[in-house]
């Protein structure tokens, strides 16, 4: 909408595609029944879990799903804005956690690794190299996680998310 409207004022313009993104929002809230927003609270819960707490802090309002670390980087989005495409909820939902697993990619890998006092690797970031994002969906939960292609080879991973906390 808005190449239609390059006559319009930046702020009017602005205007619009917010418009737009609310309406997206409304519509997919409507025909999802608050999924979006279970999304948004899944992935911040379970973030919140993996992520340092000194240096990172999770927040969650309703459908939008905040990421802020201490250095001055952040993510911010709605994830499950991604429902309005077309597909079986299976393909919706891995399309929904592999785009938001590629988006927090960057932020993840400037965390710290987690471990004990005397683990020599505590407190290195994680190799950026070897942190591809990898989802699988299956009837009745989604995993989420970062490293190998097998999850038990995962440099960073996501508590197992039930398909029923997200009513999809």
């Amino acid at each position: 909408m808005t190449e239609e409207r390059e006559d319009l004022p930046f702020k009017a313009r602005k205007r619009t595609s917010v418009l737009g993104a609310v309406l997206a929002l409304g519509f997919t809230s409507r025909r999802h029944k608050g999924a979006p927003a279970a999304i948004a609270r899944c992935l911040g819960d379970r973030l919140a879990e993996v992520l340092p707490p000194e240096e990172f802090t999770v927040d969650v309002k309703g459908p939008v799903l905040d990421v802020k670390s201490t250095h001055g980087f952040s993510c911010a989005g709605m994830p499950g804005m991604l429902l309005m495409e077309r597909g079986t909820p299976e393909e919706k939902l891995t399309r929904v956690f592999m785009q938001e697993a590629t988006v927090l990619q960057g932020l993840i890998t400037r965390a710290p690794r987690q471990g004990s006092a005397d683990n020599p690797v505590h407190g290195a970031r994680l190799p950026s190299a070897f942190f591809d994002p990898h989802v699988v969906v299956t009837d009745t939960a989604i995993d989420v996680w970062w490293g190998g292609a097998d999850p038990e080879q995962a440099l960073v991973r996501l508590r197992p998310i039930a398909r029923a906390e997200i009513g999809l």
